[in-house]
């Protein structure tokens, strides 16, 4: 039998497989299907910034989330605005350059990132940081 029609042997196998086929505005992850509204917020927003300073812009009905390095404004207001269900008046970013680090004789440099400060209209809050 030649290598040609072993390979196709297997991808026919694979395609006979009894998952149940995901539609294009889902995703899989760790077992769960994730709509597209929640993927276009897990791309882009990676995590809240919690400090001191964004604990206090909390009363002022702003929030900081560390997003992905190619996100923009637009992309970072629907991602919260779908995620949360909030309005959102405007959104500042700061991009961070990682900071060159020495451990023994090892030069190492810590990750680049980007942070967001999102502004809400008054009486909105997030409730989940």
């Amino acid at each position: 039998m030649s290598l040609l029609k072993i390979f196709k042997k297997k991808e026919k196998e694979k395609k006979t497989s009894d998952e149940p086929k995901i539609m294009s505005n889902e995703l899989k992850m760790s077992g769960e299907r994730i709509s597209a509204v929640d993927s276009l917020s897990l791309r882009v927003l990676k995590k809240p910034f919690l400090s001191e300073k964004t604990h206090r812009l909390n009363s002022m009905n702003q929030y900081a989330f560390i997003v992905n390095l190619k996100a923009n404004k637009n992309s970072v207001k629907e991602a919260v605005e779908k995620r949360f269900n909030v309005n959102v008046l405007k959104v500042n970013m700061i991009r961070f350059h990682g900071k060159p680090k020495r451990f023994r004789n090892k030069e190492t440099k810590q990750s680049d990132f980007k942070k967001a400060i999102v502004t809400l209209k008054k009486g909105e809050k997030i409730e989940t940081i």
